[in-house]
């Protein structure tokens, strides 16, 4: 657990550089929207998020300037690479960001406070550490919590018939995806990943997104706060686990 007012960074506690680094406070900025997208198969009722932007202001309680810009430069060296940010003020949530402004310090002010910048753009929402994850054969219900619109969903198929497997469909709610034209073989794996808006779909590691139908959705989307049906179907048995993070907003 984080004290209050503290972030960690891909793990580490900005408090952990040193004791004389004190956080002062965590603020968001209201989120930043783009004009909304309509995207086949899928109905997103609201604006579509652009960014969200964080900022942390904090102390170095070390009046001598050499040390101070020297603990200075371990804060930056924490924060420039960005990462999966976990703040205090939310419990089991993350978010994935880049540093896009460093504290600048006073030499004479040793009780100055300064700012970090962070910005998440790809996925610009706070999300649940802990995925939500159904697995099984046939319907399932993924109960997946959240506030926000929908979050994307990953999915893992084992083709578990006797010879291939030609054609796939995997749904989430009311989006879908078809895959025609494979040749799956018994015991191999499906992966469909999707991060930052871009989707992955493999069979032992080799992209089969070509084999997408045009009347396809462009990802899997499962609502927030609700219970969505899941699915893959083909002419084979297969077994399917399907994994999401709720989102927040």
């Amino acid at each position: 657990m984080l004290p209050a007012f503290d972030c960690a960074l891909n793990g580490v506690a900005l408090s952990s550089l040193d004791s004389r680094l004190c956080v002062l406070d965590i603020r968001q900025d209201a989120p930043k929207h783009r004009a909304m997208q309509s995207f086949s198969g899928q109905r997103m009722r609201r604006p579509e998020r652009d960014s969200l932007t964080l900022h942390i202001d904090l102390v170095l309680h070390e009046e001598e300037p050499i040390r101070r810009q020297a603990l200075l430069s371990s804060v930056h060296a924490w924060a420039v690479g960005g990462g999966l940010l976990r703040c205090s003020d939310r419990p089991g949530q993350r978010l994935s960001v880049v540093c896009t402004g460093l504290a600048a310090m006073s030499a004479a002010d040793w009780t100055e406070k300064m700012t970090l910048t962070f910005q998440s753009d790809g996925a610009p929402y706070w999300e649940d550490e802990a995925a939500t994850t159904v697995s099984g054969s046939g319907a399932m219900v993924l109960a997946l919590p959240g506030t926000a619109e929908a979050a994307p969903v990953d999915v893992t198929l084992v083709q578990q018939g006797g010879s291939a497997v030609t054609a796939v469909t995997i749904s989430v709610g009311d989006t879908f995806l078809r895959f025609e034209g494979l040749a799956w073989q018994s015991g191999s794996r499906f992966q469909l990943t999707q991060a930052d808006g871009l989707l992955r779909a493999e069979i032992d590691g080799q992209s089969v997104l070509p084999h997408r139908t045009v009347d396809s959705a462009d990802m899997l989307l499962a609502r927030c706060g609700a219970d969505n049906t899941v699915q893959a179907t083909a002419d084979r048995a297969l077994t399917a686990t399907f994994s999401a993070r709720g989102r927040y907003v």
